[in-house]
C-alpha cells in the first residue's frame, strides 16, 4: 500500500500521492480498526486518556 502512494524509496513521492492518501478513508479504502468520538471541548480529558494508556482506541475529536 505504501509503495504504491510513495513509490520504492520515502523520498520519491508520486504526483497525487497527497490527493490519493485522503480520499482512501472517504472510499472506504482505509479503515480504523476501532475508534470513540469525543467533542473538541473535551480534549484535555483525550489527551489525558491517551497519556495514561487509559485507551487502546483511536480518539477522534469532532467539531460542533
Amino acid at each position: 500500500m505504501i509503495h504504491q502512494l510513495y513509490g520504492s524509496r520515502e523520498t520519491e513521492r508520486t504526483p497525487g500521492a497527497l490527493d490519493e492518501g485522503m480520499a482512501m478513508p472517504a472510499e472506504g479504502r482505509l479503515r480504523m480498526k476501532s475508534r470513540r468520538t469525543m467533542p473538541m471541548r473535551e480534549a484535555a480529558e483525550a489527551h489525558r486518556l491517551l497519556e495514561s494508556g487509559g485507551v487502546r482506541e483511536r480518539i477522534i475529536l469532532s467539531v460542533g
